[in-house]
């Protein structure tokens, strides 16, 4: 996915978060081959991304505004730039609304911190329906992985674990 956009953290995580998420909703039957090559292509992503000075986090409201704003700037670039089936536009709709967009933003600072388990398991519970006429292994795949490979890209990424310790403590702080 082409982003002429500055990159900030909300938009390559949000950018992250999409490409690996049109992975999972993109095959009906998924060999194990796939899956692997759906996730390299979402790490190819990241890797793209140059985030060597990343911007600090302010607060919980903005980073959740920011995310929202990337959201609709990206949506509508997509929507001219692609043709797309039923089921991605389902993801696009998903990807518009705000609560889910808050929920994603909660759980991107959180991880497991706090609420964000809780905060986890809605998002899940958003997105399977989704995967609800796929493959019954690309589902559990979905479940067991898709949380834990972004949170190990936000550990592995040193710009990335920097900034999230240092939102932690602030939304955790004054928590």
């Amino acid at each position: 996915m082409e982003n002429p956009m500055t990159q900030t953290v909300a938009s390559t995580l949000f950018q992250y978060v999409f490409e690996l998420s049109i992975c999972f909703i993109s095959y009906e039957v998924v060999p194990e081959t796939t899956l692997k090559h759906c996730y390299e292509k979402a790490e190819v992503v990241l890797s793209t991304m140059h985030l060597k000075e990343v911007e600090s986090f302010s607060s919980m409201d903005t980073f959740t505004a920011e995310l929202i704003s990337v959201s609709k700037d990206m949506i509508q670039q997509i929507r001219q730039t692609r043709q797309l089936d039923r089921k991605y536009l389902l993801l696009l709709k998903l990807f518009k609304e705000e609560i889910f967009l808050k929920d994603l933003a909660t759980w991107l600072v959180l991880g497991q911190q706090g609420n964000g388990d809780q905060v986890r398991r809605s998002l899940e519970k958003h997105m399977l329906p989704m995967l609800s006429s796929t493959h019954p292994i690309l589902r559990h795949e979905f479940s067991e992985i898709f949380f834990k490979s972004i949170e190990r890209h936000l550990v592995q990424n040193s710009s990335l674990a920097t900034w999230r310790r240092e939102a932690l403590k602030k939304v955790l702080g004054s928590s």
